[in-house]
């Protein structure tokens, strides 16, 4: 929708270098004439521009614009910033601002304390983000404790996008799902670099019945499963310069220290692009109270696999 498609011009302005980058919405309520206008202010330091519609004219009475006045008035009391035109679809934005907005965060180092437990599933993932779609995260340290039944890490329990420099120190408890330190469910294009996890993952994941490898829920030191669920595309997944120093176990079956379980697409079509897992290196024990486990891998069901310099030294048991 309007934020994808928002998110995907700021993503293609930070990979070309733009200095700036303006959303104009094309209802005709904005013209472009005041884009230089725009660009002059924002040359004087500005990190955002905001092209208001009610400099010269106030806001009707309609309900619209009454939501209008309770953000204005939202903005003005917890920043102390009047912004006349909060809902304008005409705004500027400096390289900053670029990164930030089409779906990255910079953790800068910081630590951040975690207290989630999720007992109802969502369907989606469960983690200090719930899902990265595109985004990059990064520079982040994550403690605490995360509790829940559906992808559950540290850090992000969809992983889409891009995630490094990233350490997870909270301890992960799952039930009947996918697991990781850093992501639980990591699919295609998407990239895990330079991350460690230093969190006890403990828990039981749900058993398949024998009938599709693809119901298997890993469960890994840095991520729980990676997938590659879609033939038309090309997988493109990198795992690299990560480590695990947690304990890994998975009462059932498939578990590994850096992760549970690679698995095919769900039509059994040879896989497009590849998969890379370098450079990594497992600590601690890894244990699968049934099947599949592993020190670095717990169990693979996919070709173009490549897996280079990865070590473990821990013993992995069933």
């Amino acid at each position: 929708g309007l934020a994808g498609a928002f998110q995907t011009g700021l993503k293609y302005a930070d990979k070309e270098n733009y200095e700036c980058a303006i959303q104009f919405d094309a209802d005709g309520q904005h013209k472009p004439e005041y884009i230089k206008a725009m660009l002059e202010k924002m040359e004087q330091g500005y990190d955002i521009v905001i092209g208001s519609r009610f400099v010269t004219k106030k806001k009707n009475r309609g309900l619209r614009m009454a939501g209008s006045r309770m953000i204005t008035s939202a903005i003005r009391l917890t920043t102390g910033k009047k912004i006349n035109d909060p809902t304008s679809g005409m705004r500027m934005f400096n390289k900053t601002m670029i990164k930030e907005f089409y779906g990255n965060f910079d953790g800068h180092n910081n630590k951040i304390n975690v207290q989630i437990t999720e007992s109802i599933g969502n369907d989606i993932g469960t983690g200090l983000f719930s899902v990265n779609r595109s985004g990059v995260i990064e520079n982040l340290m994550v403690e605490g404790r995360v509790d829940g039944v559906v992808n559950i890490a540290g850090i992000a329990g969809i992983n889409d996008g891009t995630i490094k420099n990233c350490v997870n120190y909270a301890s992960i408890v799952y039930n009947e799902s996918r697991a990781g330190g850093i992501a639980a469910y990591s699919r295609q294009g998407s990239k895990i670099i330079n991350c460690k996890n230093y969190g006890i993952i403990d828990g039981s994941s749900a058993e398949a019945d024998g009938s599709s490898l693809a119901a298997i829920k890993g469960v890994g030191g840095i991520v729980g499963t990676v997938h590659h669920n879609n033939s038309k595309t090309n997988a493109n997944i990198i795992i690299q310069d990560c480590e695990n120093y947690g304990k890994v176990t998975n009462k059932l079956q498939c578990a590994g220290g850096i992760i549970g379980a690679i698995l095919s697409n769900g039509n059994n079509v040879a896989l497009k692009g590849s998969i890379k897992v370098t450079n990594c290196n497992n600590y601690n024990a890894i244990t699968s109270g049934k099947t599949f486990v592993g020190g670095i891998i717990g169990m693979l069901d996919n070709n173009n696999i490549i897996i280079r310099n990865c070590n473990n030294k821990k013993d992995a048991t069933i």
